[in-house]
Parts: structure tokens; sequence; C-alpha cells
């Protein structure tokens, strides 16, 4: 539930010239939150600032040993230009892992979407437990032994005291907890900031406070978080607002109603059986109205997208009817393409998650920027344009279409609005942050595509790819721009970083070796780095498997375990024997497609 609480207080004259305003209070002069907790406690309240650090304090100790578990991705070692993570059964990793946690207070990857991936089998078991436990006993023994420890999350354990911690495990239901948690693991980086000022509560009640002068306005992670915790969850949510306007009030309620919006459907005639079942359904509804009679009857209702169970099973009974007319915004609809923008909508009610499922694919880190699913525009989502422009052959860059771009986003957005989730905010400024030209000698975050889908970068005076094979084939043969971030950069030094692999029994980090690219398990199998059949594999990696995204995604995750699945084949002839009659087999089919080795 989202309540509105407006107050006047007078402003304090101004500390500095470009300092936050105060407000007095008492005849003391404090800022906007002290203002509003002040407030509260004249009216009988307790309050805690709690805003976005008593969250991540709550979330560090009761997920402590799932976000300090020793995990792949934990730890990371420089190499090259690029880095390496450490496999947890390295006898280096412990230390590594020792001094990571020691210096940074968190694991490697801990601002990453892969962090939550990686550890997800870890933290559902850990919300199972707490489920059933008593979550102040488990923060107070977790408090204890934890501390005044080095924790990236926790800014200051003397910010909190234990009894303030303890507010809202013993008033809150576990569940509720354990999913505010469980949203800000899911992403840390995306999710940590927007959650409320103050934590209000008394002997019957508790609610969160989002404080805002006249001045100031909501941000989107703010509105996400409020969403959340009210729509999701069912908290009480308050908005205290310092001296607003009436008009002020006015905008910040209709930002914070529904969007759902209103689809008005009709029926006339028709042989159906279902007939006079769309009657009785029409006619359950509020908004029921008929029109005419005889022949010329029409029947209608007005369904609110929201109530998505309801407006389908009409939808459903007047499936394929010629009399069937739908009108949204005054503006007529197909029933197929209805269905088509509330699929996901309708997915999310059914399986009763959050709204984080329009971003997220089963809390598993972003999957889309766009903040949404259903939204068909794939450059712009992954920033990788072969299209909406064309490569200026002359003076090496590539020009946006930047017209066509905008048409198409704005399309997508009135299309789009019929759900009620759907924010064009996020695609629209993806949309205008696009330069209208981009030339990746100079714009280090971006690389060429080539007519073959590779993608070449400028690095170190020359045109390279993630994989390093070839010559620069001339910018006639370039077609398309695609974002190339840092972390790409390091990803495709390391990948072309010649490897071989230690083949003793204890299982060690790849070593580089000069002049060799690296084919882990096979090295091992035909037991030389300069074998023949090793040539036909990089052949078949360069030319066929990095032209593809599904190609890319497979040598990177090869590169990943390839070194260690190596140091395990290594240990056992059989396992060498069985694998070496696999690759013989997908020797002879690469040589049935006629991939030949560069020489």
């Amino acid at each position: 539930m989202l309540t509105y609480l407006r107050v006047e207080l007078e402003e304090a004259p101004p500390v500095e010239p470009k300092g936050r305003v105060r407000f007095l209070i008492d005849g003391e002069p404090l800022l906007a939150e002290q203002a509003a907790a002040r407030h509260y406690e004249k009216s009988g309240y307790h309050v805690v600032a709690s805003a976005n650090s008593y969250w991540w304090t709550l979330m560090s100790l009761l997920f402590w040993d799932a976000i300090f578990a020793k995990v792949r991705g934990a730890v990371v070692v420089g190499r090259g230009d690029g880095v390496a993570e450490v496999d947890p059964s390295d006898s280096d990793f412990s230390g590594l892992f020792d001094f990571t946690v020691t210096t940074n207070g968190m694991p490697q990857d801990f601002f990453s979407p892969e962090f939550f991936q990686r550890r997800r089998a870890i933290i559902d078991n850990r919300m199972k437990e707490l489920h059933v436990a008593d979550l102040t006993v488990k923060l107070t023994e977790s408090y204890n032994a934890h501390r005044g420890q080095t924790c990236r999350a926790v800014e200051d354990w003397s910010r909190f005291s234990l009894e303030q911690l303890q507010v809202v495990t013993s008033r809150l239901d576990k569940v509720v907890i354990t999913d505010i948690m469980y949203r800000l693991l899911s992403n840390f980086s995306e999710f940590r900031s927007g959650l409320p000022d103050l934590l209000v509560y008394n002997d019957t009640e508790m609610f969160l406070c989002e404080v805002k002068s006249s001045r100031d306005k909501l941000s989107e992670k703010q509105r996400e978080w409020h969403r959340y915790l009210s729509d999701e969850l069912g908290l009480r949510i308050e908005l205290l607002l310092i001296s607003h306007s009436d008009e002020q009030l006015k905008r910040m309620q209709e930002d914070g109603a529904s969007k759902a919006k209103e689809v008005t459907i009709t029926f006339g005639r028709s042989s159906s059986y279902k007939r006079d079942q769309a009657i009785k359904h029409a006619q359950a509804q509020a908004s029921f109205f008929t029109e005419g009679d005889g022949k010329d009857q029409i029947h209608g209702a007005k369904f609110r997208v929201d109530d998505i169970e309801n407006l389908y099973a009409m939808l459903d009974l007047t499936s394929g009817w010629k009399t069937q007319r739908i009108v949204i915004d005054g503006k007529e609809w197909k029933s197929m393409d209805v269905r088509g923008v509330l699929y996901c909508f309708r997915e999310k009610v059914r399986r009763g998650v959050t709204s984080d499922y329009c971003r997220l694919q089963d809390y598993g880190g972003l999957s889309t920027k766009l903040g949404c699913h259903c939204i068909n525009f794939y450059e712009l989502d992954n920033n990788r344009w072969e299209d909406y422009g064309f490569v200026d052959t002359k003076a090496e860059e590539w020009i946006f279409a930047l017209p066509e771009i905008t048409q198409d986003v704005e399309e997508i957005a009135d299309r789009m609005s019929l759900c009620p989730l759907f924010d064009a905010k996020r695609m629209r400024a993806a949309a205008s942050a696009l330069p209208a030209r981009i030339n990746p000698k100079t714009d280090s975050g971006w690389a060429f595509i080539d007519n073959e889908h590779r993608l070449w970068y400028w690095d170190k005076d020359t045109w390279t790819t993630q994989y390093g094979e070839g010559s620069f084939p001339g910018m006639a043969s370039m077609v398309g721009v695609a974002a190339f971030s840092k972390k790409d950069r390091a990803d495709a030094a390391r990948l072309r970083e010649p490897i071989v692999v230690d083949v003793s029994p204890r299982i060690q980090l790849a070593k580089p070796v000069a002049k060799s690219k690296a084919c882990f398990v096979a090295t091992v199998v035909y037991g030389d780095p300069n074998a023949e059949q090793l040539a036909i594999l990089r052949s078949f990696r360069d030319k066929r498997l990095a032209r593809s995204a599904l190609g890319r995604s497979f040598v990177r995750a090869y590169y990943r375990i390839g070194p260690q699945a190596a140091a395990v084949v290594s240990r056992s002839r059989i396992t060498k024997a069985l694998l070496r009659r696999l690759l013989d087999s997908v020797l002879w089919m690469i040589g049935s497609l006629q991939i030949v080795p560069h020489r």
C-alpha cells in the first residue's frame, strides 16, 4: 500500500550557497530526513534512518556464508592484458580468496550479475533454511560471529545496533524479509539503491517512509522499490512530502497510480455455441452495456488490463467472431495483437512472481537492458548494429540512422503501453544515448563488424579480433558496429594468450608458452601442441565457431573450463583413449566440410 503524508515546514536559512535544504523543527535546522524522523517521533513513533545500508547489513548477516562462498569467480588473477578466474580446486585458491575478501571485503564478482548465477543453489538453500528458522536468532548469531569483519556491503558496523536490526526480524514476516534480501542478491549492483529512507514503527505497526522536499524528485530506482515493496510484498510505503503544492502532490499520486489501461470489448451476432456464455460474462461486469436490439443488438463491457484473467476470458469466448471489436484509448485493436502484448504480463501474474520478472530471467541477472522481454529491438538491446545505418568507408565511421531508430522506438512504446508494467524510459534513454556516428579507432567502446560477422577493434595501432585470426580485410568489408567494452577487450586478450596445460597430477593454472593457440583437452589427447589435428581444430574454431554468437559462447565457455578438464583427462589413459576416438570422429566431420588450417 502506497500512502501520502504532506507536511508544511519552514525552511531554515542556508548553511552554504549550494548546500542541502534544511527545515526548522522547534527552532533546530534539520535535513529533510531528520525533520521527517522528528515529525514521526513527536507522534509517538520510533524511527531508524535505514535507507539502503540498513538492508545491505541485514542481507550480509543473513546470507554471510552464501556471499563468501568459495566458488569460481570469487578470485581472479591478472594475466597478460586481462584476468583469469582461479578454480576453487587449485591449491592457490584459498590463500588468494582470503587475501581478496580481507582486502576488498567481498568476492571479486560481487558487483556482477554472475555473482548470483554462480551461487544460486547456495542462496536458494539458505532461503529455505531461513524460512523455517527464527530470523531474530539467526541474525543475532551472525552479528555476534561477524561484527567488525571487513564486508563491502556493511559500510559501518557502528551505524546500526543489533536492537535496531532486530526491528525488522521481529515485526515482518520472514518470507517478506528474505524476498527483499533475494532481490538484493539477485543483482546487487542493480538493486542496491532506491530503498526508502526511514523505518517507522510503534507497538502496533511498522512501515517504510520515503522523504521528499518540494525540490526533490523520485528516482526510477526508488519507484521500482516502492512498487516492489508495496504491490508485490504488501508493505506500507509512506511518501512524506515536505511543503509540496497541490499540483506536486497530484503529479506524485498520478505517477504512483496503476498504469493499467481499460479495454472495451463488444460483440454482436454469432453462430458460436459460446454466445450465451459470452453474454453472461459481459453481463457479470459492472461496466456491461448493450446497444440496439434484435439482430443488430451489441453487447459489451470494459475490462482493466490488470484484471488479466477476466479480460482473457472475454477474449477467448469471442475469439474469431466477425462481430468482435476491441477498442483501447479510442483505437481499435486486433485480438491477436492484444494477446501478443499481454502474454508476458499474464505469465508474470500466473506465476505469482514479482515485476522483476520483466527484465530478469529467473532472477539470474539482467536479461535485457530495455527492461522488457517483449521488446523486439535486438540492435538497441544488444548494441550491435548492422541495420539502422551504414559504414562510411572513406571516413571509416558508422553513421546511425537516428530518425528511423526514434520512429521505431516510439512505435514500440505505443504498442507496449498496453502492458501495465511497461516503462518506455529505458528504451528511449538507450536510443537517445546513441551518437550520430562512431569511429572505433577513437571510440574505444566499439568494434566494426565485417561481412563474416567477426568483430574488429583497434588495439595497439592495429585492427584485431577476439581470437587474433587473419589480417584486416579492409573497410570495404565492414558492415556494422557493436559495443565492445573494457571487459570484452580483457577477455579477448586472455583468449588470445597462448597457453599450454601442465599435465602433472596436481591441477594447476594454465601457463603461457610462446606462439601457440590453446586447445587444452586436444593437446593432452594428442600429446603435441603442434600436432596437425590441433591445427585443424583451431581452424574450425576461427573459421566457423567464431562467426556465430552460439559458437563464440561455446569458445568462451571452453576457455574457462578447458585447463581444469585437461588436467583431469591427463590422469587417465582410458579417458584419453576414449576422447581421442571422439576427437578423431570430429576431425573426420570437419574434413568433410573441407575446412583446412591456415599455414
